[in-house]
């Protein structure tokens, strides 16, 4: 599975996921969205000498909020890590799910700085031929 393969899945299996909800899905990184928004991203890769056999690949979830009281912040973080956690190795065209970790960030979207949920798949993936 390529790299471009895997966020396409990972795309999907956000659209899914966030179906019905507040947030606006995007394939990709958005150059500027009216938030809460969610959009996968590639975040980093690793292949030990085995090419077809130890290779991760690190995806993000981006999910981007607007600025509220803490308990509404807090409860829109929370909706969107829950959603995330529903996401399967199946949904991610059969990859194995090697580990997920969650942050809080910010990031900028059209120049503003916003709270994020940045949440990474990391997944086990041999190289494409």
């Amino acid at each position: 599975m390529t790299i471009a393969e895997l966020l396409e899945a990972l795309a999907v299996a956000i659209t899914a996921a966030f179906t019905p909800s507040p947030f606006a899905v995007w394939p990709g990184r958005p150059d500027q969205t009216s938030v809460p928004a969610v959009w996968p991203q590639f975040s980093s890769s690793f292949t030990g000498s085995d090419r077809n056999a130890s290779g991760q690949v690190a995806v993000e979830v981006v999910a981007v909020i607007a600025p509220q009281t803490a308990p509404a912040e807090e409860m829109a973080i929370a909706d969107a890590h829950d959603r995330l956690d529903t996401i399967t190795g199946s949904a991610l065209g059969n990859v194995a799910i090697a580990g997920r970790t969650a942050t809080l960030g910010t990031v900028q979207v059209a120049g503003v700085d916003h709270t994020a949920l940045l949440y990474q798949f990391t997944v086990a993936r041999g190289l494409p031929c």
